[in-house]
């Protein structure tokens, strides 16, 4: 998301976002246990392109707090 995306869905929402941030970017990794345990990678390459911010779901409370941002937006059209 860009920054206007961003406020829009944080004026829309209100789930938390960094409304400073000029980017933000929401990677769900899902599937197989196996598959979701190579997350890491994910998280690997993230920080070595140099994401500032970094947060990784633990649990499945987690992953639902970190999913709203993506449910708000998919309220917006295309």
């Amino acid at each position: 998301m860009d920054n206007f995306t961003i406020r829009a869905v944080e004026d829309f929402a209100h789930v938390g976002l960094p409304i400073d941030a000029a980017a933000l970017l929401l990677i769900e990794v899902d599937g197989h246990p196996v598959q979701v345990e190579e997350s890491a990678k994910v998280e690997d390459i993230c920080k070595r392109m140099g994401a500032l911010n970094i947060r990784v779901a633990r649990d499945a409370q987690s992953a639902t707090e970190y999913g709203k941002p993506a449910a708000a937006l998919s309220a917006f059209p295309a």
